[in-house]
């Protein structure tokens, strides 16, 4: 077997192997997908403000309009666990807490854009 032989089978094979590789991942892709389609579906049919008690008694965290918010005293590494769970695109929004009237409000970005943007078009009573 000549040397340009052996190298265009290795070839082959390494291209395969990469073929076999992106087959595996675009399973895992779709797979991915599917779990947060389902995750999302579950979230949308929450009610509007889903309050969960906290271990720590001194404060509550609520989902609504995908922020999060906490009302109450909440100590520095529960915070900061909090920051870790949600990730870096996470920010937090003064005004919104202060239109709700909680501690602290976290969200994305746009959402946080978008909740205020509801509650500022909301008749004030």
């Amino acid at each position: 077997m000549s040397m340009d032989t052996l190298a265009t089978l290795i070839a082959r094979f390494a291209q395969q192997d990469a073929i076999a590789k992106i087959a595996r991942l675009d399973l895992e892709l779709a797979a991915l997908r599917e779990i947060l389609e389902l995750r999302n579906a579950e979230l949308a049919e929450r009610p509007p403000t889903h309050r969960v008690p906290s271990a720590y008694p001194s404060y509550e965290v609520a989902r609504q309009s995908g922020c999060v918010l906490i009302y109450g005293a909440i100590p520095p590494y529960d915070y900061s666990g909090l920051r870790y769970v949600l990730g870096d695109e996470v920010v937090q929004s003064r005004k919104l807490a202060a239109l709700l009237g909680a501690t602290f409000a976290i969200g994305l970005r746009a959402d946080i854009g978008a909740f205020i943007d509801q509650l500022n078009q909301e008749p004030k009573s």
